[in-house]
């Protein structure tokens, strides 16, 4: 029965025409949460092998990451299996762990090629900026830039509430031409397409493109032109940065788009705490094996609310588990209010 609720679900967000556009409330979110363990364990159960299919690599994947597919897969198990059997697969090929760091990415991060602003957008997007003309193959190899696109992308959806309602990727194509492309070999396109092609749980709800010259805002238009209408409604060109300002807070836009952050300081402060997390992880299970304190998780979040968000999301999952066990429908489950509020709130 309740896997019949779960499968009833998944059909109900997959087949809204217009839920994958809009921004989550927090009775959808609610209710997906309820479902999720149940979820969580079909899915489980599939990667393992069950009913005859050979089990996958992706089965070794932590709980965190099953559950942030389910939640941007809207419950659809079939998918978020598919998505992650692909991203183990391109992890394994590549020769990249299933959890990347900022220490083995340091050189592409502080490039500033990508960078995670410190606020969502006006629509409570999380947004990632991709600096086109900051990619440089003197710096290091394009394998390494993606290896860090994958790292910014990892670190920026750990948060529950960006998986719910998705990112918003600004590509700024200021100081980038046609003649950037002698740099990718074909092995790095492919890699480029294979990293993102249904191989890694990330709801993308808008690309927003600025500073384009004249013949690439033409190229775009007629590539948009030829594809899916869904699609193309979520490819923005902007005429220039002044157009950002509504979208985004003045405070969380960088200087070189109209804003007031210092993008450069900022950035380099963001890595430096990632770096930072990362080492005390490491040492804390020493430190712990020699009667020290006991080790504390690095957070995985973008922003200083995330740990909140991550103590309210953890809130629930107690009580839908109750629920589970007895019996009755998720439907039925009554999640506090606040504490969905607390885990969205920016």
């Amino acid at each position: 029965m309740l896997g019949q609720d779960v499968a009833a679900a998944a059909r109900l967000f997959h087949d809204a025409s217009d839920f994958d556009d809009r921004i989550a409330s927090v009775d959808d979110i609610v209710r997906m949460e309820a479902l999720l363990p149940a979820a969580t364990a079909e899915l489980r159960s599939a990667l393992e092998g069950s009913g005859g299919a050979p089990p996958s690599e992706a089965a070794e994947l932590p709980s965190a990451m099953l559950e942030q597919a389910l939640r941007v897969s809207y419950l659809e198990v079939a998918r978020a299996a598919l998505i992650l059997r692909n991203f183990a697969r391109f992890r394994r090929e590549q020769g990249w762990p299933f959890r990347l760091d900022a220490h083995s990415c340091d050189v592409a991060l502080r490039s500033r090629v990508h960078a995670i602003l410190p606020q969502p957008d006006s629509h409570g997007r999380a947004v990632v900026v991709f600096n086109a003309g900051r990619l440089d193959p003197r710096v290091c190899e394009v394998k390494e830039f993606h290896r860090m696109a994958s790292y910014v992308l990892e670190q920026l959806t750990a948060d529950p509430a960006v998986q719910h309602r998705g990112v918003c990727i600004l590509f700024d194509l200021r100081g980038a031409d046609v003649a950037m492309a002698r740099h990718f070999s074909r092995a790095d396109v492919r890699r480029g397409i294979a990293m993102w092609r249904d191989c890694f749980p990330c709801k993308v709800k808008l690309l927003t493109v600025v500073n384009a010259s004249p013949f690439v805002h033409a190229v775009f238009r007629t590539g948009l032109s030829l594809v899916h209408p869904r699609v193309r409604a979520r490819v923005q060109l902007v005429p220039d940065a002044a157009a950002l300002r509504g979208a985004i807070a003045p405070c969380a836009l960088p200087a070189e788009l109209g804003g007031e952050l210092d993008s450069e300081a900022r950035w380099n402060e963001w890595i430096d705490e990632r770096q930072r997390l990362e080492r005390e992880a490491a040492e804390a299970p020493l430190a712990h094996a020699l009667g020290g304190r006991a080790p504390v998780p690095p957070a995985r979040a973008h922003d200083g609310g995330a740990r909140a968000r991550a103590r309210a999301a953890a809130a629930v999952e107690p009580s839908a588990k109750a629920v589970m066990r007895s019996g009755e429908k998720p439907a039925a489950l009554c999640v506090p209010r606040w504490q969905m509020c607390l885990m969205l709130r920016r």
